[in-house]
């Protein structure tokens, strides 16, 4: 039920707080958690003082994705890749691109192309594109990407036919391997910390699946539409359950609410 704000954050995650921001420094909190509200504002909610920023950006505002030292946030609003300062300053366009991550160290930037649907890399003040690297435009196109934390593997959720379906590739888009069966659409999927396995929604519930497609199996599954998850740590995932923000542990228990406003909150992200 939407209802005013609750303080349920401070709560939540007080036992979660960490010491420093790495990188970050004095433009990212100690804790915090990135979402937008009503698809049309990016928020930053610090821990322990509440909203910190609101960004006004456009319509369809979704993806967000922390660079490794926190100091910069990608977003995509209306198909198109974002780039902003944590601190919500500095807000640029990534032009050509409409979905991206961060490699490994930030360096790099692999996104989807809005020409079709090509992976390809690119420096953060949007020069250095490269080629193409993988060609998703065939059946149902690419609509997600995600870059293992260690920088060595890319996942797309790719439909070459019938269903959505997880893929990861090498950086030089080599190596195709399915992750997930062609059977049922896999979607909103976000490497685990160590690069192991991965979170994802399936029918508005909440699944892991190990990067080898083995031990599939589900973490949460309510009445409620659940789904982009990201993980926090490797102990810790966020995700939305009928537009509220909750988060448990990485094995599907403690399940708890976080964030509740009047506003339906979307896409939540942050990292310890």
């Amino acid at each position: 039920m939407k209802t005013a704000r609750v303080s349920l954050f401070g709560l939540a995650f007080a036992g979660l707080m960490v010491a420093g921001c790495g990188g970050g420094g004095s433009s990212s909190p100690s804790d915090f958690i990135y979402y937008a509200s009503n698809g049309f504002t990016l928020v930053r909610e610090d821990f322990p003082t509440g909203n910190a920023f609101t960004s006004g950006t456009g319509p369809g505002m979704s993806r967000m994705r922390l660079s490794p030292d926190k100091s910069q946030i990608l977003f995509v609003s209306n198909n198109q890749l974002y780039l902003i300062n944590a601190n919500g300053t500095g807000l640029t366009t990534l032009t050509g691109f409409r979905n991206g991550d961060w490699n490994g160290d930030g360096s790099k930037i692999y996104g989807i192309s809005t020409t079709g649907f090509k992976v390809r890399s690119v420096n953060p003040d949007g020069t250095g594109v490269s080629g193409d690297l993988f060609d998703g435009n065939f059946g149902g196109g690419i609509q997600d990407i995600d870059v293992n934390d260690q920088g060595t593997k890319i996942a797309i959720d790719y439909v070459p036919s019938s269903f959505r379906r997880i893929y990861t590739m090498n950086l030089d888009g080599s190596s195709l391997f399915a992750v997930t069966a062609n059977t049922i659409d896999s979607t909103n999927m976000r490497w685990s910390p160590n690069g192991a396995s991965f979170v994802f929604t399936r029918n508005d519930d909440i699944y892991t699946i190990d990067a080898d497609g083995t031990d599939e199996g589900i973490l949460a599954n309510t009445a409620a539409i659940e789904g982009q998850p990201s993980f926090r740590d490797a102990n810790t995932i966020v995700y939305v359950a009928d537009g509220d923000i909750w988060r448990m542990a990485a094995d599907g228990t403690g399940q708890t609410k976080i964030i509740d406003t009047a506003a339906t909150l979307t896409w939540p992200v942050s990292k310890n």
